[in-house]
């Protein structure tokens, strides 16, 4: 009976192991493939970038969507991806970063049950009491495999009826001093928070 026992935890842990090493080589194919798009989206967009209408070396979309809001920036930084990439895998560097956007009042870094969480209250375009904003909890995961990054801020709900928040993160080698970052972000919003955020 103890030997059954035993080849059948064999096998269960054979499996698991099995099961384990699959998911990290799909993982490190997603994350090549991600990689690889990223370096096309630059070639993509190599004359908009060196024109640059808000900035040389930065190129913004978005659709103002009275439902769906959503943008993507792509941007050249110039420092090497090693350098850039520790600095935006940290939840703190991030919480400096989002905090940059007006409509962000506040952003603390903190350990959540599976993940980091970045806490964030979001208000007017003008500065105000912490009290009087909303705050949303953003789920933080990153993902990282040699010369690509790939950060993702998520939340199921949000203040004043917005869902499904997404920002996504991602940095990738250009060449020994260069990296290219693109940034989206995504959510639904209400009739509400429209009206509040305008402001």
């Amino acid at each position: 009976m103890t030997q059954a026992i035993f080849r059948k935890c064999l096998g269960i842990l054979g499996f698991s192991a099995a099961a384990i090493l699959a998911a990290q080589a799909a993982l490190a194919e997603a994350t090549a493939a991600d990689a690889t798009a990223l370096r096309t989206r630059y070639v993509e967009l190599r004359d908009a970038l060196d024109s640059g209408s808000i900035q040389k070396g930065l190129h913004v979309e978005s659709v103002d969507s009275t439902l769906t809001p959503s943008g993507d920036a792509y941007a050249v930084i110039d420092y090497p991806f090693a350098t850039a990439s520790s600095a935006f895998s940290a939840p703190a560097v991030l919480c400096e970063s989002l905090i940059l956007h007006i409509n962000v009042q506040y952003c603390r870094a903190a350990d959540g049950d599976a993940a980091p969480v970045l806490s964030v209250a979001l208000g007017k375009k003008k500065p105000q009491k912490l009290d009087d904003t909303h705050r949303i909890d953003l789920n933080f995961n990153a993902m990282k495999v040699d010369d690509f990054l790939r950060i993702e801020l998520t939340a199921k709900e949000g203040p004043l009826g917005t869902s499904d928040y997404l920002i996504v993160m991602e940095l990738v080698a250009l060449d020994d001093e260069r990296a290219f970052m693109h940034i989206h972000y995504a959510y639904k919003q209400s009739v509400l928070a429209r009206i509040a955020t305008s402001m």
